[in-house]
């Protein structure tokens, strides 16, 4: 042999040694196939060669068992040689042995009954103990033979044969310790390097150089399934379990050999039938498969059943005479291995009668189908192990890849053969016979196994990581998930127990759309369950469990549409957060789910979704009651379900709308969308935007969304807050195609493991409404998540999603699976975008082909199909049967059919989704299609070979063929619900290119008239019907459910089925209709509560739901009380409690919620019951049962403390307060809120109390006070002080209250009934005097001022009478006259009796006035006219300023008034003709008429003290008048010159006429006495009579005499009277020095008063007059010794060096030494006075003076007395401007009175005036041109002041609130800055802090202000809409309001108190505190309306924007 021939020898052995090799199942067989092998030729270099193909070629495995168990790969020495031979007998040998020993004590293993004990592994004994040791004996040798040990192998393994257990216990022990040594000895040899390198080198491949991570080789998702994943890797985040084929493994019992035994459903049902009825024959068959599974083969047991001529066997084993085990040999894939293994399939018992041996040929022809190698492994047997032995053992083959089924020729099967076939091996699950499944068995439970799968079902379930498994409907997807989840549990289950450790359970979801899904899926999965769980249970558990399961059994009967159970998932928290882990797995609809996180997202504080209280739109909703309101126009040719999936699927839930705002795509999105992609309505996107935007405006009008606005809404709090609790480890998305893409990713943020998601669909099946993705589309979406994902997180990475296709249809057979392919591959042919390119379907047992009825005239095939009569049953009409349909397009054809009679169940394509029928006839689907023919011939394209004369096909265009894109969907859906038997009757021409292409392939038969027309009615058994009605009506198909029904004799079903159409066409009537859609409601709820009166449990209670819900609707639409009552009393029967307290709410029926919720409350939503409870608790007290109130409150304090928060319930909580006895508490509620009256009459009630009894008393004071006003009487329009007084005399009948008043508060008592009924103004006199002795003057002046209100009658009154009178009002101007120097704003009784109070709490210096008040109209009139008749809001110096004013005038008024009053009394004047005479001659003589008898001392003295007493009157007017400042000197010189004052004076003078002495000796009383008087009156009186003295002396001539202007123009009077008098002038200088004296040393002067007070620091002034007053005298009487007295006398100033020359005005005269020095004084005594000047008189009669003036003294001419006034009035502008007063001799006394006044009193500043609404009328227009003329500079200064006062107004005015407000803050906040005591600054911060106090904090208090104001007016505007008539609902918002309104007061109060200018926050310069209150007031502000404050966001904004920087702390010097 040349060399290429050697080298090319391997390649064309190693296909056959390959091979080979395959089969070998030992290293014997190895070893045999390798000698046969002649390799003498291979080189060395080739033999390495050969190994490495064989390694490729086939498994590991046995090449290297091959390699290492023969020898090594390398010399080695004879020892190892040695050793390796005896390892290898070991190691086969030993395990047999060891089960020998083993099984040494056991019998052959029996069955035995329940009652026996039981091992570990089952119901089985042991072994059953003979009675005879002969006969053990011989049992035991027998086991001996039987067991194939040699004795020889024995004495190798240097053990004996056992005689008893002890021994065959004993041999294993040294067996294992023997097999252990050998291994470690090996493992040692395989580690010596010489050994390892050289294995290495042989069977381990280097990694490539160029192989990259796996990161780098990722790229997008593929379709090819074929492509393997890379290796996983675990990630660390989940725990480490069992892979998943061991956790789908289940043991078989310890009695079983090594043959797995797999039952059908059939055989198990056999079992357990037998386990019933038979426990005997139970346990021969138990015994019988036990043989089985150890391999022992015999006649009996392995006899062939089918013809030896069929290639594949089928066999029988004898149980007993008459009865088989039918079984094959099958291969199949384990769960616990990568190898296929031969395993027993037990198709089930049969008689010997029922076994059809042509069937068993037909099954066996059928698995022949499934090909050589298949055939080759489950016929191959292994050999036996020992001679003599017939236990065969299973043999075991590495994966069959890609096995081509062969292309035997098989003949065509019994139609019959082929039904049961595909039944036997498509529709039975084989379940391994595990000891959980045994036990079940003997206890009869029923639960689900894992049962057998195909290999690629199988890769799927084991596949560690995410997939995507797409597959055709009936091929597997469920199965694979329900089977991975299974397996993921028990993994966790088996993982804690092994490591015995607690790891958190897997958290594993699976969602889908479908209820009825996720209710059997979940079903499933706990059977599953519960047969794992049954290892770990007793007997008697397992038995417990047993008869539970047959009670549920019984109750499964029930009939009720599972989405009508409002207890489906009940039990589960309302949040997904709160879901543990005891929760999972769970089973959930989408649906479901979304509430769930609803939970969470809505009470997360976005309330704009509030989806869980909106009505979701479903297609139903959309077709009834949003499709017909659409614009025809539009709608017009259009498909609903169409349009619906395009506005959800596309428009609104595609990946592109996430990138929108709005969250939906804009018309240039959608037209811009790929029309390939999204073909339906490719043409016609405008027209369809067109109906979306007016879907939009009616959803909104409707207050509804749509399933798209619920998954944006839970992403978007995804992106804020992230997903809400604990995500999940494992997702399973099941029918992923009725999801909208969004979904997907909502579904996706939910699962935490990148590598633990599951996706399965089909997206062939869009017949499902809002289906618009393919899988490539939502594997491409979730691709681009994952990446973003990733590079967001670090953690688990994603490994590669692999994609499964499932190609096999288990619902149908190859005949229909073969039609639906076809169609598919027009579908992927001309559309590959539209759905999903997959392997070709291909079913697993043959059928009949589909029939095609066409060329049939329409009428006939009707009378041949449906009019036919069946002659096997007397002729009777064919109707289809129980598992038969008849499948029309719409309700059109659907109606056509109805019309032929009752010929069987026609269902709509829509209404046939999830149905499945042995056999469908498909009626005129092309026919009713909507594409016409011409566009149905595109299919004829994929016709391979068309014929000569058939129609040519059309070339495809994408546009003009996209209806049949769809149309071809909808004929995939109608194909694929039949499974055995498909008719096609459809005699259009439309109908012809399909049939053609059906045709040309061979999938379907044609019938045409005139052929055998094959019956195809199938009567149907009473059993079938009702099945079948059962599963019409839980898909929902009523009509159809209730015909079932009624053909199974079940009338009960069926009056249940109608119900529910009753309430299904309740439903479509149109909303519009509201009394049909109420009647049809109605009629819909009495039936479902005739269904419930015979049903029981669960079905009962759906029907009592169904009741309440259809009244509930009805209620929607009608008499709402009504039908909700009807609905609440049929929910508290079902036991809805929540939905029963929700529809008593509305109804307001309280009474029956409470009831309800204090029986079920913790049956009742927490939430709603809340609600309710509150809800109930305002109803009670609004409608004032407060004995129900009472009971929904644990305590009292509960109850109090719930009506203290709830401010419109005031009036219950006083009625509860006082019921309590409490009525201090509830007279605290009326006076909060100003009700005084009502407080006043509470605390009356509590008549045991004095405390009440005095407060009671307090408010009856306050409430007079505030409802009258001072200087005002009560009217009998003044209803509430009449009140007030009403309720005092309630005080005058209790006779404990006086002792408990003071006296005080009696007299003001009686004060105010005086103001309402006394004529007797004498009342008010003696309260007076009566408040003045307690020092009370405030309330003193209140009764004197209206006391002399009215003065009293002085008609004929005598001087004594007199005198009281103007003592009275003497004390009436002093108390007055305190009050105005004492008052204050600040002190409560002046706010009290003047009707203010203080405005604002943070501002103290801020008053509010009242309205109707004195003061408020005083305020009014000296203001500008404020609007309204609103209160004024004052700051507290303004107001002091202006309430000093207004009482001046007051005062004033009332003194001018008694001034006029006692000028025209005649007492002040005597008649001295009538005096002296006895008689005047004087016709109405004015004067007093006196008798000389009356003209007593007592007459003198009283007619003097009237005088005096007027004097002092008029004294106390001067004191007073001036108002703008504290009195100077020259204010009382200026004052002097008022001749209303000195006419007193005079007329006092003229009383104590004719001798001036008399004025001396009164003088000389007075300081001698110590009288207590005004100085400035008693210096007046010095000085008048000083000036007398110096007239006297010079005998009235007034030549060269000196002296103040102001007394020359006094005494002009006394000059032309020129009465000297006796002068007494040593007494009157006495009494001056006497009085200077006082005067100086203080000690004596207390009665000397000025304006009431102690003359303190005036005193000097007082000094400087009366030394001027007595030097005066000297100056004008040169009389040597005179001024020596004189110069004496004021020797009194020296003495007192507390005074000495320390004061300007009189440290002249005390200087003075000499009289020289006492002149100077003289002369200079007025130099700095501005309104008097000391003047010379000189008389022009008189020779002209030599010398000027001396300085200080003006000269004034005259030439007589009258010139003298004109005289002293010309002076220079010097003098005038120092004067700065006109001459008060004006011409104009008018204008002369209104200058003086003007100096009197200086004009006031306007207070600070603003209305309490702050809003100024506009001034008028003030334009109007002037005429000019000179004006003086007088004039100019007073016009600029009142300018200046003008423009204040204006600005005042024109201010907003608030400004105003900001003003007022702005001061006090100045003000504390500005003083040290207050605020510091001088810290490191604190000159910014000041910058920030200053211009932050006004602005915040401003904010604060205007919410507060705005917030105080909601309230009262809140109380008075609780006033009306409100529904409790209405109540229950309003009282929601009013809470938050208080709060936000609350929050007003709060930061007042810590913005408060003077709080610790700004002493200690607490910057950051400033923003914490910066950002609470901008909280603050948003809480209330935007345009509620409009005017203070000027504000806010300055203060967000004031602190920018901080500074840097300045270092301290």
């Amino acid at each position: 042999m040349n060399p290429d021939a050697r080298n090319a020898l391997p390649k064309r052995w190693l296909p056959k040694l390959c091979f080979e090799l395959s089969g070998a199942q030992s290293v014997e067989d190895v070893q045999t196939i390798l000698d046969e092998l002649d390799a003498s030729w291979l080189s060395d270099t080739q033999v390495e060669g050969v190994l490495r193909q064989l390694l490729d070629a086939t498994e590991h495995k046995h090449l290297l068992e091959l390699v290492l168990a023969f020898s090594l790969p390398c010399a080695v020495d004879f020892e190892r040689q040695q050793f390796l031979s005896e390892a290898r007998f070991r190691v086969e040998k030993i395990p047999y042995v060891l089960k020998y020993m083993c099984d040494f004590p056991l019998d052959k293993t029996e069955v035995m009954d329940g009652d026996d004990d039981a091992d570990d592994d089952g119901y089985f004994i042991g072994r059953k103990r003979k009675q005879s040791h002969q006969k053990k004996s011989r049992k035991m040798e027998k086991q001996k033979q039987n067991s194939s040990l040699n004795p020889r192998d024995l004495a190798r393994l240097n053990i004996t044969d056992p005689r008893s257990t002890e021994e065959a216990l004993s041999n294993a022990s040294l067996l294992l310790d023997m097999l252990r040594g050998t291994f470690s000895r090996y493992f040692d040899l395989l580690r010596e390097p010489e050994i390892y390198s050289t294995i290495q080198s042989m069977f381990v491949l280097p990694l490539s150089a160029n192989t990259g991570s796996h990161e780098d080789s990722r790229g997008q998702p593929s379709n090819d399934s074929s492509e393997e994943a890379p290796t996983d890797i675990t990630p660390a985040a989940y725990p480490c379990i069992q892979p998943m084929s061991a956790a789908l493994y289940f043991d078989s019992a310890s009695v079983f050999g090594d043959w797995r035994i797999l039952l059908s459903s059939r055989a198990d049902q056999d079992l357990r039938e037998a386990r019933r009825n038979n426990a005997k024959f139970f346990k021969v068959v138990i015994n019988k498969i036990v043989e089985l599974s150890n391999g022992q083969f015999s006649d009996d047991n392995q006899r062939r059943l089918n013809n030896p001529n069929v290639q594949f066997p089928i066999y029988a084993a004898k149980v007993t005479g008459g009865t088989r085990l039918v079984y094959q040999i099958d291969c199949i894939h384990e769960y616990d291995s990568t190898f296929e293994r031969q395993v027993i399939k037990i198709f089930g018992i049969y008689t010997q009668a029922k076994i059809n041996k042509r069937f068993w040929d037909s099954m066996g022809q059928q698995l022949s189908k499934k090909g050589k190698a298949y055939r080759d492994r489950c016929t191959f047997r292994m050999g036996v192990r020992h001679e003599g032995d017939y236990v065969i053992p299973p043999a075991t083959f590495p994966p069959l890849r890609n096995d081509v089924p062969g292309n035997i020729i098989t003949p065509e099967l019994p139609k019959e053969d082929l039904d049961e076939i595909h039944s036997l091996l498509v529709l039975e699950k084989f379940v391994a016979l595990s000891k959980e499944l045994l036990k079940s068995i003997f206890v009869d439970l029923d639960v689900a196994h894992v049962f057998d799968v195909s290999p690629r079902e199988k890769e799927i379930i084991e596949h560690k990581n995410s997939c995507y498994v797409i597959g055709r409907s009936g091929t597997g997807k469920t199965t694979t998930m329900l089977f991975k989840m299974l397996g993921i549990e028990r993994a966790y289950t088996v993982t804690q127990l092994e490591h015995s450790e607690i790891l958190p359970n897997a958290r594993q979801v699976f969602v889908t759309q479908s209820r009825k899904l996720a209710t059997q899926v979940e079903d499933y999965f706990r059977k599953l369950s519960m047969s794992l769980a049954a290892t770990t249970k007793s007997k008697e558990e397992l038995k417990e469990i047993a008869a539970q399961q047959k009670l549920q059994k019984e109750s499964d009967g029930v009939l009720f549409d599972v989405n009508d159970d409002v207890t489906w998932k009940a039990s589960l928290p309302q949040k997904f957060s709160l879901l543990r882990d005891e929760h999972f797995p769970l089973f959930l609809t989408f649906e479901r789910l979304c509430q769930l996180l609803l939970g969470d997202v809505d009470s997360a504080g976005d309330v704009t979704g509030n989806f869980r209280k909106r009505q979701a739109i479903t297609y139903n909703i959309f077709l009834e009651q949003y499709w017909p309101h659409f614009p025809q126009g539009l709608t017009k040719s259009l498909d609903p379900a169409l349009v619906f999936s395009e506005l959800l699927g596309v428009i609104k839930g595609s990946e592109q709308s996430l990138s929108h705002e709005k969250r939906y795509l804009d018309l240039t999105a959608y037209r811009n969308l790929s029309h390939r992609a999204q073909h339906v309505f490719a043409k016609q996107r405008d027209q369809i935007f067109l109906l979306f935007e007016a879907y939009m405006k009616l959803k909104q009008q409707r207050g509804e969304y749509d399933t798209a606005d619920r998954t944006h809404h839970i992403l978007k709090a995804f992106e804020a807050s992230g997903v809400p609790g604990t995500r999940i480890d494992h997702l399973y998305v099941d029918e992923a195609q009725d999801n909208l893409l969004i979904d997907a990713m909502l579904l996706r943020s939910l699962c935490c493991n990148p590598n633990g998601l599951f996706w399965a669909g089909d997206t062939a099946q869009t017949i499902n409404i809002g289906s618009s993705f393919r899988f490539n589309d939502l594997k491409a979406f979730l691709y681009r998540l994952e990446q973003r994902r990733e590079q967001g997180e670090s953690g688990v990475t994603q490994s590669e999603l692999r994609t499964f296709q499932l190609a096999v249809n288990y619902r149908s057979h190859a005949g229909i699976v073969r039609c639906a392919t076809a169609v598919i591959e027009l579908i992927t042919h001309f559309w590959p975008y539209a759905i999903d390119s997959l392997e070709p379907e291909h079913g697993v047992v043959d059928g009949a082909e589909p029939i095609f009825f066409s060329d049939w005239d329409p009428n006939r095939v009707l009378r041949e199909l449906f009019l036919s009569r069946d002659l096997t049953y007397s002729g009777e009409q064919m109707e289809f049967g129980a598992r038969q349909c008849i499948l029309v397009r719409g309700e059109r054809a659907k109606a056509e059919l109805q019309q032929v009679g009752d010929i069987g169940s026609i269902f709509t394509l829509y209404e046939s989704k999830g149905l499945e029928f042995d056999d469908v006839l498909l009626y005129k689907f092309f026919e009713h299609s909507t594409v016409d023919i011409n566009q149905w011939r595109v299919v004829l394209n994929l016709i391979e070979d068309p014929t000569a004369g058939s129609v040519p096909a059309p070339r495809f265009d994408e546009a003009c063929h996209a209806g049949v894109c769809s149309e071809l969907k909808f004929l995939y859906v109608a194909i694929t619900r039949a499974r055995k038997n498909l008719w096609i009757v459809d005699c259009s021409d439309k109908a012809e290119p399909m049939k053609m292409l059906w045709d040309s392939k061979g999938y379907i038969k044609s019938s045409v008239p005139g052929g055998n027309v094959p019956q195809l009615a199938v009567r149907s058994t009473t059993e079938e019907w009702a099945a079948a009605g059962h599963t019409f009506f839980a898909n929902r198909s009523y009509s159809q459910a209730s015909r079932a029904f009624e053909r199974a004799g079940l009338f009960r079903e069926a009056r249940v089925s109608n119900t529910h159409i009753l309430r299904e066409t309740a439903r479509s009537i149109q909303s519009f209709n509201t009394a049909a859609k109420r009647d049809a409601f109605r009629s819909a709820a009495k039936s479902f509560l005739e269904c419930a009166q015979d049903a029981q449990g669960k079905e009962r209670r759906v029907f009592l739901h169904n009741a309440a819900d259809c009244y509930e609707n009805a209620g929607r639409y009608g008499n709402k009380k009504e039908d909700f009552t009807q609905a609440a009393l049929r929910y508290t029967a079902a036991g809805e409690y929540t939905s029963a307290v929700r529809l008593y709410k509305q109804t307001e029926m309280f009474d029956k919620a409470v009831d309800i919720i204090r029986k079920h409350r913790d049956e009742v939503d927490e939430k709603l019951a809340n609600n309710v409870w509150d809800l109930a608790r305002l109803f009670y007290f609004k409608n004032k049962e407060l004995e129900k109130a009472k009971t929904l409150f644990e305590s009292v304090e509960a109850l109090l403390e719930y009506l203290r928060k709830k401010p419109l319930l005031e009036d219950c909580h006083i009625t509860i307060l006082a019921e309590l006895g409490r009525y201090q508490e509830a007279a605290n509620i009326h006076l909060r809120e100003g009700r005084h009256v009502e407080a006043i009459l509470t605390l009356f009630k509590d008549k045991d109390n004095e405390e009440s009894k005095r407060r009671a008393h307090d408010g009856i004071l306050r409430g007079l006070w505030e409802s009258t006003s001072f200087s005002q009487k009560i009217k009998n329009t003044d209803t509430t002080a009449l009140k007030f007084l009403e309720l005092a005399t309630e005080v005058d009948k209790d006779t404990t209250l006086p002792s408990l008043l003071s006296p005080t508060q009696q007299d003001e008592l009686d004060l105010f009934r005086s103001l309402s009924n006394s004529d007797d103004a004498s009342i008010f006199r003696q309260l007076a005097y009566r408040f003045l002795d307690r020092q009370e003057t405030i309330q003193a002046v209140l009764c004197f001022d209206h006391y002399f209100a009215e003065f009293p009658s002085t008609s004929g009154v005598t001087n004594a009478k007199l005198v009281e009178i103007l003592k009275d009002f003497v004390q009436y101007c002093r108390s007055f006259r305190d009050l105005i120097s004492r008052l204050s704003v600040a002190n409560k009784d002046t706010q009290k009796i003047f009707n203010f109070h203080p405005a604002f709490k943070v501002i103290g210096n801020t008053y509010q006035i009242k309205t109707k008040t004195w003061l408020y109209k005083h305020v009014k009139t000296a203001t500008v006219k404020l609007p309204g008749n609103r209160p004024i809001i004052v700051s507290g110096d303004k107001l002091q300023q202006l309430l000093k004013g207004v009482l001046r005038r007051r005062l004033e008024q009332q003194i001018l008034k008694e001034n006029s009053l006692c000028q025209s009394i005649p007492v002040f004047t005597p008649c001295l003709s009538f005096v002296m005479n006895g008689q005047c001659h004087l016709v109405n003589c004015s004067r007093h008429h006196v008798h000389n008898q009356e003209f007593t001392q007592d007459w003198f003295n009283s007619q003097v003290r009237i005088h005096l007493l007027q004097i002092a009157i008029y004294g106390v007017y001067l004191q007073v008048a001036p108002a703008t400042r504290k009195p100077t000197p020259e204010d009382h010189a200026m004052a002097i010159e008022d001749g209303r004052y000195w006419q007193w004076i005079h007329r006092l003078y003229e009383t104590l006429r004719p001798f001036i002495s008399a004025g001396v000796q009164f003088f000389q009383q007075v300081v001698d006495r110590k009288i207590t008087i005004e100085v400035n009156v008693l210096c007046h009186i010095a000085e008048f009579l000083a000036g007398c003295t110096v007239l006297a002396h010079v005998q009235f001539d007034l030549h060269n005499v000196t002296l103040p202007r102001s007394w020359i123009s006094t005494l002009l009077r006394r000059v032309a009277m020129k009465e000297p008098g006796e002068m007494l002038l040593g007494t009157l200088l006495r009494s001056m020095q006497a009085l200077l004296r006082c005067l100086i040393e203080g000690d004596d002067a207390e009665f000397l008063l000025i304006e009431g007070l102690e003359i303190s620091h005036l005193r000097c002034f007082f000094i400087h007059r009366i030394c001027q007053a007595m030097a005066l005298i000297g100056y004008n009487i040169p009389n040597k010794n005179l001024r020596v007295d004189i110069l004496k006398m004021l020797g009194v100033i020296r003495e007192n060096k507390a005074h000495a020359c320390t004061d300007c005005l009189f440290k002249r005269f005390a200087a003075a030494r000499s009289w020289g020095g006492i002149a100077g004084a003289v002369q200079n005594s007025c130099t700095e006075s501005r309104f008097d000047e000391m003047v010379q008189l000189w008389s022009n009669d008189k020779p002209s003076p030599q010398k000027p003036p001396p300085n200080g003294i003006r000269r004034v001419f005259f030439k007589n007395l009258e010139d003298i006034p004109s005289a002293l009035s010309t002076c220079s502008l010097e003098v005038q401007a120092k004067a700065d007063v006109p001459n008060s001799e004006s011409s104009n006394p008018q204008a002369d009175a209104e200058i003086k006044q003007q100096i009197e009193e200086p004009e006031e500043d306007f207070p600070d005036v603003m209305d309490s609404q702050d809003t100024a009328n506009p001034l008028p227009s003030t334009a109007a041109s002037l005429a000019t003329e000179d004006i003086t500079q007088e004039q100019r200064d007073v016009a600029l002041r009142l300018l200046k006062g003008y423009r204040n107004l204006v600005h005042e005015q024109e201010k907003s609130a608030s400004r105003k407000r900001y003003d007022s803050y702005f001061d006090t906040c100045l003000k504390m800055a500005l003083d040290p005591k207050q605020m510091q600054w001088s810290d490191g911060f604190g000159f910014y802090y000041r910058k920030l106090y200053l211009g932050l904090v006004p602005h915040l208090l401003t904010c604060v202000r205007a919410v507060e104001v705005y917030a105080s007016s909601e309230k009262e505007k809140t109380k008075q809409e609780g006033k009306d008539d409100q529904t409790v609902e209405g109540y229950h918002d309003l009282d929601k309001k009013m809470n938050e309104i208080v709060a936000i007061l609350q929050t007003c109060k709060r930061l007042n108190q810590q913005l408060n200018p003077s709080s610790k926050i700004h002493k200690n310069h607490e910057i950051d505190g400033l923003k914490r209150l910066r950002r609470e007031v901008t909280e603050l502000v948003d809480r209330v309306p935007s345009d509620a404050c409009p005017d203070i966001q000027f504000d806010l904004q300055l203060a967000i924007k004031a602190i920018i920087k901080e500074p840097k702390v300045r270092s301290q010097s």
